[in-house]
């Protein structure tokens, strides 16, 4: 099975975190023999950075093709272009694989070819790789083999194997896509070829909730995803009026919850225009979402508002 799986490595800025994601690479069995991906079959692509990662990518001796995008479904592109291998993975610089990663998702794809891309779990960790318990998609494992459950699933991309000709016939990931352009491609590619969920779990998922800059990326993604939505619904994506409500249920849900979060911490840091510019964006996404939790929203708001004490 040696050579059949191509990795696709975007990265920027973060080379300590770069060498966590390849050395789990190297590291991650492809087969019962216990055989091991080539190196040249890890494609680092490096969008524009200002630091040692080219000295990085050296150390492991993999592929490096260096770019300047500034958009990660650009990136990713980038390395699309250079696969040459049946199946094709892509890995986050910040997040990880899990020992074995890529075997179920293998199987899958070679038991059925008419099956585009497949994927297992993904387990959400802290900054230093602390177990948080939480899984996506979400425990216990389903099947995952229509498009309504694949709408209203939360997919990790780094626990996805993608046939390659497939992925390319859908042009890749969407370019004018900064954020959700994964989601965009499991449905672009689930309108056209089969799919599903096997069982395991693949990568480790960093979350760093505390980054000041998460309240101006929930409210992009949230821009972003409706957008892609708009489009899919206008290319033919029709689903059950039930679907429909609930995606968005689920959606303005979690980003207005996310933006509520970003105001408090925002807060915390005496950042309080930040503050009540997540609150605003909070409400815009979902007023009932956003004021209805409990008495976090109002807390923020006074602290954000009202008179700085000392």
């Amino acid at each position: 099975m040696i050579g059949e799986i191509s990795v696709v490595i975007p990265t920027k800025n973060r080379p300590g975190m770069l060498r966590e994601a390849i050395s789990s690479v190297l590291e991650s069995p492809l087969g019962d023999c216990g055989l091991r991906f080539e190196r040249a079959a890890i494609i680092v692509v490096d969008d524009a950075t200002a630091d040692d990662t080219k000295a990085v990518v050296k150390e492991f001796g993999v592929q490096y093709v260096p770019v300047s995008e500034g958009i990660p479904s650009k990136v990713r592109n980038a390395g699309l272009a250079l696969v040459e291998t049946e199946f094709v993975s892509f890995l986050d610089d910040d997040d990880v694989w899990e020992p074995g990663n890529m075997l179920p998702q293998l199987r899958a794809l070679r038991a059925s070819p008419a099956m585009g891309f497949a994927f297992t779990q993904s387990e959400l960790v802290g900054d230093a790789l602390d177990p948080w318990d939480v899984f996506l998609p979400e425990t216990p494992p389903f099947s995952c083999s229509t498009l309504e459950e694949l709408v209203l699933a939360d997919v990790q991309l780094g626990c996805v194997l993608f046939r390659t000709s497939v992925l390319r016939d859908v042009g890749g990931f969407s370019s004018d896509l900064r954020y959700c352009e994964d989601w965009d491609l499991y449905l672009r590619l689930g309108m056209r070829s089969r799919f599903g969920h096997v069982e395991g779990k693949g990568s480790l998922f960093r979350q760093r909730v505390d980054d000041p800059a998460n309240g101006e990326m929930r409210w992009r993604s949230f821009r972003d995803r409706e957008r892609a939505w708009t489009r899919l619904r206008r290319d033919g994506l029709n689903l059950p009026w039930r679907v429909k409500l609930e995606r968005a249920r689920r959606h303005r849900g979690f980003s207005s919850a996310h933006l509520c979060l970003s105001a408090r911490l925002a807060v915390e840091r005496g950042d309080r225009a930040a503050a009540r510019r997540y609150l605003a964006w909070a409400i815009r996404v979902s007023p009932p979402h956003a004021v209805t939790r409990g008495s976090d929203f109002w807390k923020t708001l006074f602290r954000a508002t009202g008179p700085v004490l000392s």
